[in-house]
Order: structure tokens, then C-alpha cells, then sequence
């Protein structure tokens, strides 16, 4: 070693030994001066929106799916819609369920049909069974009647 002096301001550079924590002073930082002068890049700005808005977007964008053996193009909230309506029509009372809920129609009404298409037919056996069953599906959540179910 030529110079255990720290020779960090030194005009003769060659006056000290280079290697390992001992840098050559040129390279060294530089009093006053930063190691990173343009400072740390700033974080990109959250996208301030609520879940809704986000549904709301998703359900907009198009989408390409297969109809007729043809690519058809939609919206996500379309082709949501036609499955939800194909499953009621296949017979899913659950897809029949949520169907009703959300066109919006009432328990009242829905019950004042189903006494209307029984007509005189029906035995008092069947009457009992068929109330009993409209008081047990308006009781339970979930019912038609829009108490507890997911939708509200």
C-alpha cells in the first residue's frame, strides 16, 4: 500500500491504492451533490372507483361468442341475460327465481296467477298443499317475496 491515508481530495490520484472499498476518488459522490439526482420516479396514481363502476364497465365491453355455429358479438350483460333466460326456459327454477326478481315482479301477483290458472279442478287436498306451499316459499329466504335473497 502506497498511502493508508484517505486521499479523497488529494490532487495525485495515484497516490492511494483502488480495490475493494476504496473506489477511485473521481468516482467517488461528490460533496453537495445527490447519488440520485432525479429522485425516486413517483407511483402511478390509484384509479379512484368503486366496484359498482367497475360491473358497470365489465358488463359493457363487447364480447365474441358462438351462436349458429357464427361468431356473434355482444355485451357481457346481454349474453348474461340470454343465458339467465334459456336456463328458466329449460326449467331452472333458480334462474326462474332470479329472473322474476329482477324484472320486478310481485309476490301478489304472482300468487293471484297461480290461483287463477288452478281454476275449479283441484280437490281441497290439492288447494291445502298448493297454499301451504306459497306460505313456505314466502317464508324461506330467498323467496319471491325479495326478503334475504342475494338480489336486493
Amino acid at each position: 500500500m502506497a498511502n493508508d491515508d484517505d486521499t479523497h481530495g488529494t490532487d495525485h490520484p495515484g497516490d492511494y491504492d483502488v480495490g475493494y472499498g476504496r473506489p477511485p476518488v473521481h468516482t467517488r459522490f461528490q460533496p453537495g451533490r445527490s447519488g440520485n439526482p432525479r429522485g425516486r420516479p413517483p407511483r402511478a396514481a390509484p384509479q379512484a372507483q368503486d366496484l359498482a363502476g367497475t360491473v358497470a364497465e365489465l358488463l359493457d365491453e363487447p364480447i365474441e361468442l358462438m351462436r349458429g355455429g357464427r361468431p356473434v358479438r355482444m355485451q357481457v350483460k346481454r349474453a348474461i341475460a340470454q343465458q339467465l333466460v334459456n336456463r328458466a326456459v329449460k326449467g331452472d327454477l333458480k334462474a326462474f327465481d332470479l329472473l322474476d326478481k329482477i324484472l320486478g315482479r310481485s309476490r301478489g301477483r304472482a300468487e293471484d296467477q297461480i290461483r287463477l290458472d288452478r281454476g275449479g279442478d283441484l280437490s281441497e287436498i290439492d288447494e291445502a298443499v298448493i297454499e301451504r306451499a306459497l306460505r313456505r316459499r314466502s317464508d324461506t329466504p330467498g323467496g319471491s317475496d325479495g326478503e334475504g335473497g342475494m338480489l336486493q
